[in-house]
């Protein structure tokens, strides 16, 4: 970083991004990994989100208008809590039954 005057995560994430693009064709969809900390990097019309986060920050994705993987874990994240039940290791995370997934409701908690 120090090399490329880069100071940041928002300046190494469009420093990266610069540099990939030459080996992505246009015919390629790009797909970023996204949370509430890298919202401020940006990204292009054409570029596909990938959002990684709690829903409770899901309004942070209202202000583009790309395309949206929406990967919440709140409810996805399929081995979060299982240290806490398996050895008694605690997480930060509770454990998401296979109940609890199915259940969610991505249109019902607002997301669109």
């Amino acid at each position: 970083m120090d090399k490329n005057n880069i100071k940041d995560y928002k300046e190494l994430q469009s420093y990266f991004r610069k540099r990939i693009h030459p080996y992505v064709e246009d015919s390629r969809t790009r797909v970023y990994w996204f949370n509430k900390d890298a919202m401020a990097v940006g990204v292009e019309p054409a570029d596909y989100i990938h959002y990684w986060d709690s829903i409770a920050h899901y309004d942070d994705l209202k202000i583009v208008n790309n395309k949206i993987i929406f990967s919440s874990y709140d409810q996805l994240y399929l081995d979060c809590g299982s240290a806490t039940n398996l050895i008694g290791t605690p997480t930060w995370c509770a454990l998401n039954t296979w109940r609890n997934i199915y259940k969610f409701d991505p249109v019902a908690a607002g997301v669109e």
